[in-house]
C-alpha cells in the first residue's frame, strides 16, 4: 500500500452551524477582482446557504458574477466610501475578498490628482507611504473594515472544500523519487516563503532549478523548464509562516499544471489544508490526463520521512 493511501480522505462537509461562522442566510460581502477564484466562491458561498453580495470591482470584475449573486454592485476601489456604504446598505457584516487587482497605480506620480480618491481611500493611503508590499496594502484594508465593524472573514473558514486535501489528490500516486524531491525542496520552499520572497521552487533529483520571486508561480516554472529542457522535474508550493489567509493565500489552477505538463513537469505538493486549487474540476480532470501528480503534504508529514 502507498502511504497516501494511509491518509484518510479530507472531510470538508459541514453538517450544521459551526462556531463563529455567519448564520444561515446572512450576507456576505465578496469583494471581487480578477480571475475565475471569485465565481467559483460565490458558488461554494451560495450552496452553503449565505446570501452573496458581490462588489465587483472596476475593470476586474468577471461578467459572470452579475448574475450568480443575489445582488451585484460595480465599485470604484478609489473610492472606499461607498464601498462601505454598500456593505451596511446590504447587511453584510462580513466580509471575503476574491481574485486579483492591479495595484500599479499606487505607485503612480499623480495618483492623487488622476484617480481623486474618497477620504476613505486617503485613509487607508496614508498607512502605505513607506510600505506598500501586498500584505501591507492587505493588512491596512482589513484594519479599515474592522474599524467599521466588519468582520472579514478567508475563503478556507468559510469553505473549507476549496482548499487542497492532505494526501494524493489526482489519480497518481507520486513516486518515490519524486516524494524525495518534494521533501528535500520542502524545507528550500518553507525558507523562502518564511524570508517573504516567494512561495514555491522547482526541484529536480534534489536539485533546486528555480525559487519564485516577484514574477510568480508560472514564470517560475517556465525559467526552470531552461535548466531541464528534457523535463522529469516537479514543483512545491507552501503558504508563508502565519500567513493570514483572509488576505491572500498560494493558489493552484490548471493554468499552473498545464505550464508545468508543457515542459515535462511531473507532479505538484502544496502544503495541505493551506492552498485554494482554483477551478478544481479541471484542475483535477488536466491533472490527471497529462500525468502529473497532484498531491498535499503538512510539515508533519515531510518531518516523518528518511530521505537517505
Amino acid at each position: 500500500m502507498h502511504w497516501l493511501d494511509a491518509i484518510p480522505p479530507a472531510r470538508h462537509a459541514v453538517d450544521g452551524q459551526v462556531a463563529g461562522l455567519p448564520a444561515p442566510g446572512a450576507s456576505i460581502g465578496l469583494v471581487a477582482g480578477r480571475g475565475n477564484f471569485p465565481v467559483q466562491l460565490a458558488d461554494a458561498l451560495t450552496a452553503r446557504g449565505w446570501r452573496v453580495v458581490v462588489l465587483g470591482i472596476d475593470g476586474e470584475v468577471e461578467r459572470a458574477l452579475t448574475w450568480q449573486a443575489a445582488a451585484f454592485h460595480q465599485v470604484n476601489p478609489w473610492k472606499l466610501g461607498r464601498l462601505l456604504r454598500v456593505l451596511r446598505q446590504e447587511g453584510c457584516a462580513d466580509v471575503v475578498l476574491a481574485g486579483k487587482v492591479h495595484r500599479t497605480a499606487l505607485w503612480s506620480r499623480f495618483l492623487l490628482l488622476r484617480h481623486r480618491p474618497d477620504l476613505t481611500f486617503l485613509r487607508l493611503w496614508l498607512r502605505l507611504l513607506v510600505d506598500r508590499r501586498d500584505g501591507t496594502i492587505l493588512g491596512a484594508f482589513a484594519a479599515l473594515l474592522r474599524e467599521e465593524g466588519l468582520c472579514l472573514r478567508s475563503s478556507a473558514e468559510l469553505c473549507p472544500e476549496l482548499m487542497a486535501p492532505r494526501g494524493r489528490v489526482g489519480l497518481r500516486d507520486p513516486t518515490a523519487r519524486e516524494l524525495g524531491d518534494a521533501f528535500s525542496a520542502w524545507h528550500v520552499a518553507r525558507e523562502l516563503s518564511r524570508l517573504d520572497v516567494g512561495q514555491a521552487v522547482v526541484v529536480r533529483d534534489r536539485v533546486i532549478l528555480a525559487l519564485e520571486a516577484v514574477e510568480g508561480t508560472d514564470a517560475t516554472i517556465r525559467r526552470a523548464c531552461q535548466f531541464s529542457p528534457g523535463g522529469g522535474f516537479g514543483l512545491v508550493k507552501v503558504a508563508r509562516p502565519g500567513q493570514d489567509m483572509r488576505l491572500d493565500a498560494p493558489v493552484v489552477g490548471p493554468r499552473t499544471i498545464r505550464i508545468l505538463a508543457d515542459g515535462g513537469g511531473t507532479f505538484v505538493a502544496v502544503e495541505a489544508h493551506r492552498t485554494l486549487l482554483v477551478e478544481a474540476q479541471e484542475t483535477l480532470a488536466l491533472a490527471d490526463a497529462r500525468g502529473v501528480a497532484l498531491f498535499g503534504l503538512t510539515d508533519e508529514d515531510v518531518a516523518g520521512q528518511r530521505l537517505g
